[in-house]
């Protein structure tokens, strides 16, 4: 029997990160599992925060939107043009945002 076989076994992929007896990368010792829930329960914690904030100031600018619409409409905007102006408002404010998050990102 030649000596040169290798014994492949198949991992799964938390394994490479998480269980110390996988321990390839040698740079730093495994993660645990508690911090990474903790850092899950926080993010998620703050994204229900940050749509709650988000549905404050959307309800907050209604009736300022109303009267804008409102006049909109007088001056003979059709539907899909009102559609048009605001979807596109809302694409040049998450793009903007966008560009903003990746200059600001590395910084960081």
């Amino acid at each position: 029997m030649p000596s040169d076989i290798a014994n492949l076994i198949l991992q799964p992929l938390d394994d490479i990160h998480l269980n110390p007896d996988y321990n390839i990368f040698n740079f730093s010792s495994p993660a645990s599992k508690t911090t990474l829930y903790g850092l899950l329960a926080s993010a998620i914690f703050l994204l229900l925060l940050a749509c709650i904030n988000y549905v404050n100031l959307t309800t907050a600018h209604a009736a300022q939107r109303a009267k804008e619409i409102g006049i909109l409409k007088t001056l003979g905007n059709r539907r899909i043009q009102l559609a048009a102006q605001f979807l596109g408002e809302a694409f040049l404010i998450t793009s903007f945002a966008v560009c903003i998050s990746m200059l600001l990102a590395p910084i960081i």
